[in-house]
């Protein structure tokens, strides 16, 4: 949830940064990506919400989706959320669009062996909980076009952009 919560509006802040240090265009395409992250958190809440009623029938428990996400993040997460902030207060805002490379062909290449591997082992009913990832398996192979299509374009334009797009990704 942490990591998905702020997802538009860290790629919404760094288009504004793009557009400001004059990667207009790059910026334009980041900020029109960042309409299609926004929400995504809910269908995470919603999965959590889903397991979450199954473990707790199943164990006796009455954990909750709100007490775990009011958990502080893990350091790993803290680590991504200081990545993003970072980026988008860097030189080099527009490494970005690198980062959401990278972070939706993850969706598109272990997606869909995760959701197999749950209805393996849990039964076709588990997909209905798995609605974060369904979706993002689903939707993340047009946005990894849509990114690598960006990347490719600002790369024609600003050549000497390669090594820290690497770096970022």
């Amino acid at each position: 949830y942490h990591m998905t919560r702020q997802v538009a509006d860290w790629i919404t802040r760094a288009g504004e940064a793009c557009q400001a240090k004059g990667y207009a265009a790059l910026g334009r395409k980041l900020i029109k990506h960042a309409a299609h992250e926004d929400g995504h958190q809910e269908l995470y809440r919603n999965d959590l919400e889903g397991l979450l009623a199954s473990y707790n029938k199943k164990h006796g428990e009455n954990l909750t989706a709100d007490a775990l996400i009011d958990m502080l993040p893990s350091p790993g997460v803290s680590s991504y959320i200081q990545l993003h902030e970072g980026i988008i207060a860097s030189e080099h805002p527009y490494v970005q669009i690198a980062i959401e490379s990278e972070i939706e062909l993850v969706s598109v290449l272990y997606g869909p062996m995760m959701i197999g591997r749950c209805v393996e082992l849990k039964g076709f009913g588990i997909i209905k909980q798995l609605s974060f990832v369904e979706d993002h398996t689903l939707l993340d192979v047009g946005h990894t076009t849509y990114n690598f299509k960006a990347m490719d374009a600002f790369l024609n334009e600003y050549p000497e952009t390669l090594e820290p797009l690497i770096d970022a990704g």
